[in-house]
């Protein structure tokens, strides 16, 4: 296997050290197969059809907007999903 050396500024690496359980070279290497699976789309998508650079970067700039609300969605989603959950559980703890 090939390695590969990542930069991050500070506060990325300490919110990083927050979580010692989660092994970032993983989650790296699934974030790089993803942004490649997308490309290699966006490639065959393309082929045959007269693009220009600029419109290939606005379609890769909006697939990309259009995922992180899909994933800020579905945190926040989680989010309220959890808040129900500690609600219930302080209601039933005060039900004893």
């Amino acid at each position: 296997m090939s390695s590969l050396t990542l930069a991050v500024d500070e506060d990325l690496k300490e919110r990083m050290d927050d979580h010692p359980e989660i092994n970032w070279s993983h989650v790296a290497r699934q974030s790089i197969e993803s942004k490649l699976d997308d490309l290699e789309l966006m490639n065959r998508l393309a082929d045959g059809i007269d693009l220009s650079e600029e419109d290939i970067d606005e379609i890769a700039a909006e697939i990309n907007r259009r995922a992180t609300e899909r994933a800020m969605d579905d945190l926040a989603e989680r989010d309220q999903e959890r808040n129900a959950d500690s609600e219930s559980e302080r209601e039933r703890a005060g039900a004893q």
